[in-house]
């Protein structure tokens, strides 16, 4: 089976940075050095290799070669290791990560069902809400609405969407807002005006969560992203 198709597809991104301050990834996220191994580490220890997965929810920081690091988010990707924060990729595995940072959906699918996310496609109910708030971060879905959509009452509902995405509804809501604000940023936005167009109360709500998810705030994270990203 493929796996399900993810509008977080584009984040992928490559800093030019060398250290990422402690934060918990909200999705699982690939790393790799873009001239020599990166490393992560956290209270219980730290690996370094050339292509890491690190889990969501971890706190960690990152430790990046000269020339700093690539990074993918999989959002809704189940965490195929064991208890560890961060697990080496190798082999055609590496590869295969490389050529989904560099944008290739076709990889990214396979990459995916590699990692153990050959589940069955959403259903159809849960793949139009994500569809709906990855597209309109604006539109402020509430629980009582998931509910309805989903038929079901609000609780069982919360369960529903993250049993089948990976996420909580509300961190999926962050997430997908801050991916929308970085597409505005990186088209040429102001801070505060694509905090505001994805649905953060103002530049500071927005910081805030960039800063817990990415381990940068988004100025010095714009000012080290590399603009053609290759691994």
């Amino acid at each position: 089976m493929t796996a399900p198709p993810a509008p977080e597809s584009r984040a992928a991104f490559a800093l030019d940075v060398r250290h990422v301050a402690t934060h918990a990834n909200a999705v699982a996220c690939l790393l790799a050095g873009r001239r020599a191994p990166v490393s992560v580490s956290w209270g219980g220890g730290s690996i370094t290799a050339d292509v890491l997965l690190v889990r969501a929810d971890a706190d960690h920081a990152v430790q990046a070669p000269e020339g700093g690091f690539s990074a993918l988010y999989l959002s809704g990707l189940s965490w195929p290791g064991g208890s560890e924060v961060a697990a080496p990729v190798a082999g055609p595995l590496a590869y295969l990560a490389a050529d989904a940072m560099r944008g290739r959906d076709d990889a990214q699918r396979e990459l995916r069902c590699a990692l153990g996310q050959g589940a069955a496609p959403l259903s159809p109910a849960i793949e139009a809400i994500r569809k709906r708030l990855a597209d309109d971060p604006m539109h402020r879905m509430s629980q009582l609405e998931l509910g309805r959509r989903l038929g079901v009452e609000r609780t069982t509902a919360l369960r529903m969407f993250k049993a089948a995405t990976g996420q909580t509804f509300r961190g999926y809501k962050r997430w997908t807002g801050l991916l929308h604000a970085i597409d505005q940023i990186m088209a040429g936005s102001g801070i505060g005006a694509a905090a505001l167009d994805a649905g953060f109360a103002d530049a500071a709500h927005f910081s805030r969560a960039f800063r817990s998810a990415f381990g940068l705030s988004p100025t010095k994270a714009l000012n080290a992203l590399v603009r053609s990203p290759e691994t």
